[in-house]
């Protein structure tokens, strides 16, 4: 796979176009830390919750394969405030790993192998979070036809 895209961000939408302003203005500007203003931030966010309480990202990759192009999308999508879990949800599944006596080999190395996503799908499966694929290139008909439905229904089509 020779591209790839990722997106994901916090609902009302104008709340990530403030964060992303604080962000740059900080950075720009040398501002002192913000930590002092997250009790405001807090209060705000609390004071301005509407819309829905979903959450979702994507990672799309393209590229040849056989020398044809293809691409492939994995969505998440998290209902109701189970979304910001997601992140630590990583140690839990390397101490569920270890209560399971898999033990990680010895020394050093990254951590990109440490978990897949059928152990994510485990963690998963206990809130309201799901995941799919999606693929696109050579298709049948019934992929082509069931194609939007697909990232939401797993990668039976």
């Amino acid at each position: 796979m020779t591209d790839i895209w990722m997106g994901a961000g916090p609902v009302p939408a104008f709340l990530h176009r403030i964060l992303n302003l604080l962000a740059i203005a900080w950075a720009k500007l040398a501002l002192p830390s913000l930590v002092r203003l997250s009790g405001l931030f807090h209060f705000v966010l609390n004071l301005i919750k509407f819309g829905e309480h979903r959450g979702g990202m994507y990672v799309r990759a393209s590229g040849l394969r056989d020398g044809q192009r293809v691409e492939q999308s994995w969505h998440l999508l998290a209902e109701g405030d189970d979304g910001p879990l997601i992140p630590s949800m990583a140690i839990e599944g390397i101490i569920r790993k270890l209560l399971a006596g898999e033990r990680p080999a010895a020394g050093a190395r990254p951590a990109t192998h440490a978990l897949d996503l059928a152990d994510y799908d485990r963690l998963f499966a206990t809130r309201a979070i799901v995941t799919g694929f999606r693929s696109e290139g050579a298709r049948t008909a019934h992929q082509q036809i069931l194609g939007r439905v697909r990232a939401w229904y797993g990668d039976g089509c």
